[in-house]
């Protein structure tokens, strides 16, 4: 597995896939990014943990906590200083630089959360981005779900789900206070008591319970207005749009290729570059065909990346690797040509 590290982008952080990575770097100047065979490498990439000199450094390392707000002090005499002209500041003293950092870093974090439902595949999603103080994604999650139980709460199922196991995360990392960023009037409505007849409801509801008396974790809830200008909040938005969209397109792509003849499915296989492309390609299909807003007709897979100009034309790549290895993949290319690659259910 690769980890590919955005230093600096639109959204600096770690990701598990190049798509995601490659996003944030587009149109962002002197954008810095780079994949990593282990996940040590790419944080210190990052920059999220400090190098072996720099959390081997010894000495009086001095946390100030007042009105909410934390001061590291080098200085003995001048913590001394600060708490005489501060009443109520309280403090804490590392020796190790790394120990410092880590207990800073791990004392809160931000979690952006929300839930999706598209009716025509009947399947909510949902998911949650965790933002530090610098501003960093330091992890993210989505999923998808058709439990019977949850299903009719639509949405709602996702984002309470999201919830959950953000909860879940922050508890397994050691945060201390966690800030959930919500759009949810639903979400916010059950928090404030007002119950509701939904399973899901029951759910999420004795979770949080479980979670504020079995863990020494505060938890903080933030309501945002639903697709206005906060970035993670959208950003997380679409994660759980795209996380339904690429889980279709894999289903059909793995359908497609189940059906086509040997000689296909072993090109594929000897190009790993050229599957990438294809799944890329039909996982932009899927996704311009359910935000269009006029009905894009299913047709053959040339004709559908013609229609859809704005997006990466991998799929014209493909065919021209195709092309690239001889007359048997000519017949080939002109087979694909003549059927639709992407069939419906």
């Amino acid at each position: 597995m690769k980890y590919y590290a955005v230093r600096r982008g639109r959204i600096p952080g770690i990701y598990s896939n190049y798509l995601d990575a490659w996003k944030q770097t587009q149109g962002f100047s002197n954008a810095k990014m780079k994949a990593f065979k282990t996940l040590g490498e790419a944080k210190a990439f990052v920059g999220k943990v400090p190098n072996r000199s720099q959390k081997n450094i010894t000495g009086n390392f001095y946390v100030v906590d007042f009105k909410e707000q934390e001061t590291v002090f080098l200085s003995t005499e001048r913590v001394v200083n600060f708490l005489i002209g501060h009443p109520g500041a309280t403090l804490r003293r590392y020796l190790d630089f790394g120990e410092l950092l880590q207990n800073i870093r791990k004392k809160g974090i931000v979690l952006y959360t929300d839930g999706s439902f598209i009716e025509s595949y009947g399947c909510y999603s949902g998911a949650f981005v965790a933002v530090d103080a610098e501003k960093h994604v330091v992890h993210e999650e989505r999923f998808t779900g058709q439990q019977t139980r949850f299903i009719e709460a639509r949405n709602n199922a996702g984002e309470a789900l999201a919830i959950v196991r953000a909860l879940k995360w922050a508890v397994a990392n050691q945060y201390q206070e966690i800030m959930i960023v919500t759009d949810s009037d639903n979400i916010v409505r059950w928090i404030n008591g007002n119950r509701s007849n939904l399973p899901i409801y029951n759910y999420f509801i004795n979770q949080l319970k479980h979670f504020r008396q079995n863990s020494q974790i505060e938890i903080h809830f933030k309501v945002v207005k639903a697709h206005a200008q906060t970035y993670y909040n959208n950003y997380v938005d679409q994660l759980t749009r795209e996380v339904i969209y690429k889980e279709k397109a894999d289903n059909h792509l793995c359908y497609q290729l189940m059906n086509d003849d040997q000689f296909l499915r072993d090109f594929l296989n000897n190009h790993p570059s050229a599957f990438t492309a294809l799944q890329t390609e039909t996982f932009h299909f899927y996704r311009a065909k359910e935000l269009n807003t006029q009905a894009i007709n299913w047709v053959p897979a040339e004709q559908a990346v013609v229609m859809i100009g704005d997006l990466p034309n991998t799929y014209g790549t493909y065919l021209m690797l195709l092309y690239n290895q001889g007359s048997r993949l000519k017949q080939m290319v002109g087979k694909i040509h003549s059927r639709n690659l992407f069939v419906k259910n």
